[in-house]
């Protein structure tokens, strides 16, 4: 019927009337147990997991139904965006659309998550998180980041030594719910559908105790490994990649400072992020 992917489950079916009822029924147990009230509909895909997408005519009606079936279990459903499998024509034009559908379950008021952010000191971590959880951007002195800091030396170094914790929200419609729209944490927590939990941990090797008990005693269901575009792959980034592999979490890598770098810096990042993920003891990259 389809195959799990991050967590989520990506159902792949055409939605016609007749298999509403099973789809349905299947829904609603996935939401309510490994689905953590969340679903991926990919309509427009084969069970084998080719893309064959819809006709217009085709697509409609399996966008109704898959909005009754939303309106009948008292869903929220949000189109994550469509795409032509079939070239430009649009006499034979044929499309693949996404949805995410969020049914809440009823012992838990949202669906929270936490991330680990991991990564080498003056990768920018810190300013990162705070960008996404202010919701404004950074004047390029670290002003962002001013707020995840905790102790005075933190804010003169521009280093974290400790571990602090950001939230970001996400209402029905997928609209984040960061500290620009609301004036509280829990605004936020009350406004949001779906809460992530981000754990800034420490990036200097004078506190990699620091950020051992953070991986570890905090149990993230991600970890975000940030990766300097202009500096690249150091010591304390393959450290922290592999405490994350240890305690066998999914990890996204994110290169950051992109803007600074130049192509050739850039390239020879990704290079060695690309052979680093390919050596012996790393999953190879798919």
């Amino acid at each position: 019927m389809g195959s799990r992917i991050l967590g989520y489950y990506r159902y792949q079916d055409k939605c016609r009337i007749s298999c509403r009822r099973n789809l349905l029924i299947k829904f609603n147990k996935y939401c309510n147990g490994e689905g953590q009230g969340e679903a991926i509909y990919t309509i427009g895909i084969s069970d084998a997991g080719k893309l064959i997408g819809l006709d217009d005519k085709e697509m409609q009606e399996s966008r109704s139904t898959l909005y009754r079936m939303a309106e009948k279990l008292g869903a929220d459903i949000t189109n994550l965006g469509e795409r032509n499998v079939d070239g430009n024509s649009n006499q034979f034009k044929k499309t693949v659309a996404e949805f995410l559908v969020r049914k809440i379950p009823d012992n838990q008021p949202s669906v929270e998550l936490s991330i680990a952010v991991l990564g080498n000191s003056d990768v920018g971590k810190s300013t990162l998180l705070g960008v996404l959880t202010q919701g404004e951007r950074d004047n390029g002195h670290g002003s962002a980041r001013l707020n995840l800091f905790r102790h005075l030396h933190e804010i003169q170094s521009g280093r974290t030594s400790s571990i602090s914790h950001e939230i970001l929200g996400f209402d029905s419609q997928g609209s984040a719910m960061t500290y620009s729209t609301c004036r509280t944490a829990e605004e936020i927590c009350d406004s949001s559908k779906k809460l992530i939990t981000f754990i800034d941990l420490a990036g200097h090797r004078k506190y990699l105790k620091t950020t051992v008990f953070g991986l570890t005693g905090h149990s993230p269901h991600f970890a975000v490994l940030v990766i300097s575009a202009v500096c690249g792959l150091s010591g304390i980034t393959k450290e922290h990649l592999g405490l994350a592999m240890l305690v066998d979490i999914p990890i996204v890598v994110v290169i950051n400072k992109i803007d600074i770098a130049s192509p050739a810096l850039l390239n020879a990042t990704l290079l060695q992020l690309q052979e680093l993920l390919q050596t012996t003891g790393y999953k190879k990259v798919s």
